[in-house]
């Protein structure tokens, strides 16, 4: 796949329209356009940038490897595993590490993919199914 060929599949999957999609990453509508296109190619910088903002791995927006699959997003993982970890703790509950695993995976999903921040109680929701 091209990389305006990728380019096309995040602006197509973000729903926005071309005019918010650039003010996302930082450009006009006639650049997006302009590299969707295939009549100049980006910048380093605004595919990092688009990247970032779409959950998107670098390596396959820009070098074309990997097949496509969103980045992780390490803040997210983070708050979900200290989340885990310190309901856990409060209720002196041990779960064996296959179970931690799957609930980590479970919450990230939840939590990445509605943008949302890490909540306290939709962890305690989701332990409650596991312990």
């Amino acid at each position: 796949m091209a990389i305006e060929d990728r380019i096309a599949s995040v602006i197509s999957k973000s729903g926005l329209s071309l005019p918010e999609f650039a003010r996302r990453v930082g450009v006009t509508r006639n650049t997006i356009v302009r590299y969707r296109d295939g009549e100049i190619s980006p910048s380093v910088e605004f595919m990092e940038k688009m990247a970032q903002e779409f959950h998107v791995d670098r390596s396959w927006l820009i070098l074309g490897e990997k097949e496509e699959r969103p980045a992780i997003d390490v803040e997210v993982l983070a708050g979900v595993i200290s989340g885990i970890r310190q309901s856990l703790d409060r209720k002196g509950l041990h779960l064996p590490h296959d179970k931690e695993a799957e609930l980590i995976a479970l919450l990230y999903d939840h939590f990445a993919q509605a943008e949302r921040s890490v909540a306290e109680t939709i962890i305690e929701r989701y332990l409650k199914l596991v312990s």
